[in-house]
């Protein structure tokens, strides 16, 4: 579904663009997207369709990408390593999670929550301290390229707690809600 045809000329001039510019990129005559502005024609959904997707595209080129705002060096743990060791990584590096890697590859994740859920569910709970990251980890942090808008990963934020970011297959970065929270 598309938005209300009276946000065209919202969005036109907050991104700072000309009738013209805007038409010129839609593939529509300026006189076209002056009488969608005034509310003098309906336009075909083609039409509605071209100049909304170029107006998000151009809102795209100027958001800030996802390696911006990401922790560049990310702290990480082994699947060998004990929970004790990744809770002790976790306080002294002042972190919630960390991804579980096997390796150069990232398996799974390890999160104070998980770690509390696991000692909840332990007929001996300090025994869980000794256990592998293995035995306790969850579901690793969706993997996106660095170049992706800010926006796209805030979105992911909102079903896990991490975003890990790849230039080429290699871990770069990984953001955080707290990452997105420094941006204010």
């Amino acid at each position: 579904m598309l938005p209300p045809l009276d946000e065209i000329k919202k969005r036109r001039a907050t991104l700072g663009i000309t009738q013209k510019e805007l038409a010129s990129l839609t593939g529509v005559s300026q006189s076209l997207v002056a009488k969608l502005e005034s509310g003098a024609m309906v336009p075909s959904y083609k039409n509605a369709k071209s100049i909304f997707d170029a107006i998000e595209r151009l809102e795209r080129e100027g958001e800030p990408k996802a390696i911006e705002v990401a922790n560049k060096k990310v702290i990480w743990i082994s699947k060998e390593e004990t929970v004790a060791k990744a809770v002790d990584l976790m306080k002294k590096k002042g972190v919630s999670q960390l991804p579980v890697f096997e390796g150069k590859h990232v398996i799974g994740s390890i999160s104070e929550k998980g770690v509390l859920d696991a000692m909840i569910s332990s007929k001996n709970p300090k025994a869980v301290h000794e256990m592998k990251v293995a035995d306790v980890m969850e579901a690793p942090f969706p993997i996106v390229e660095e170049t992706l808008p800010l926006s796209v990963v805030s979105n992911l934020l909102q079903h896990c707690p991490a975003v890990l970011l790849t230039n080429k297959e290699e871990i770069v970065g990984l953001v955080t809600k707290a990452d997105l929270l420094k941006m204010i």
